[in-house]
């Protein structure tokens, strides 16, 4: 139980990280796809 538990709180800052770089690359992406149609 307690090495489960220890697993899950390792893994929760990586899974955190994961999201939050997804996000970042998805404003980014949507950042570039509006640059493009401003100066298409």
């Amino acid at each position: 139980m307690t090495k489960n538990f220890g697993n899950i709180n390792k893994d929760t800052p990586s899974l955190i990280l994961d999201f939050s770089i997804y996000l970042g690359l998805a404003k980014y992406r949507a950042r570039n796809e509006n640059l493009k149609q401003l100066y298409a």
